[in-house]
């Protein structure tokens, strides 16, 4: 069989939901749980309204 890609096992990874149907703090729990195993990004899903976009990817869930 031929690899068709990098010889490292290890790729980076992201966390991701779409969120809609969690609340502010249960998408907070989320991706800090996510956070805490080791993975640094995160994608979410915007379209709500623009300012439950704007609460929801403030500085509360940049994952450090």
């Amino acid at each position: 069989m031929e690899n068709l890609g990098s010889d490292d096992p290890k790729c980076k990874v992201y966390a991701s939901d779409i969120g809609y149907c969690l609340t502010d703090e249960d998408l907070y729990k989320f991706f800090k749980g996510m956070s805490d195993k080791g993975v640094d990004s995160g994608k979410v899903k915007i379209g709500l309204s623009y300012d439950d976009d704007l609460r929801r990817i403030g500085e509360k869930f940049m994952m450090h």
